[in-house]
């Protein structure tokens, strides 16, 4: 809830999944807090607000996108995906996840490429290059 309104008051449009820590879509009380988006079984906008501890509130957006499990991990129906978004205006559920998939598979990408990365003293930029060639191929294969 802190990073969220740092950047909200820095004024910084995000994206972030929803992490879901209360009660599951099958208790019997029926579910609580941020998981009440995930028991959507279409995709769909809503706002939700945190109150902390200490009685601050935070209001974000919610994106829900539900997509088809087709028989992925063994699993049938539907999956909702829930994204919290401030300072965007979205055209639709699919552009959301699709931004923050887009985002994340860079950040992946970077820090798979840091772990295969060579670590040198060289200043000789041809060296430097041919030390990441061989980080990305690396990562590749």
């Amino acid at each position: 809830m802190e990073v969220i309104r740092y950047l909200q008051a820095t004024r910084h449009s995000f994206i972030m999944p929803v992490i879901s820590r209360d009660r599951k879509v099958d208790d019997p009380r029926g579910p609580s807090a941020t998981n009440q988006f995930r028991a959507w079984k279409r995709s769909g906008w809503s706002t939700y607000t945190w109150t902390d501890a200490h009685k601050r509130r935070v209001t974000v957006q919610i994106c829900v996108r539900c997509r088809n499990e087709r028989g992925q991990r063994d699993r049938q129906g539907r999956q909702p995906l829930v994204y919290a978004y401030w300072g965007l205006k979205p055209s639709s559920p699919l552009w959301v996840s699709e931004t923050y998939r887009r985002r994340f598979g860079i950040e992946t990408t970077y820090r798979q490429l840091h772990q295969a990365r060579i670590r040198t003293t060289t200043r000789s930029p041809p060296w430097r290059l041919f030390y990441v060639g061989l980080a990305l191929i690396l990562r590749n294969v």
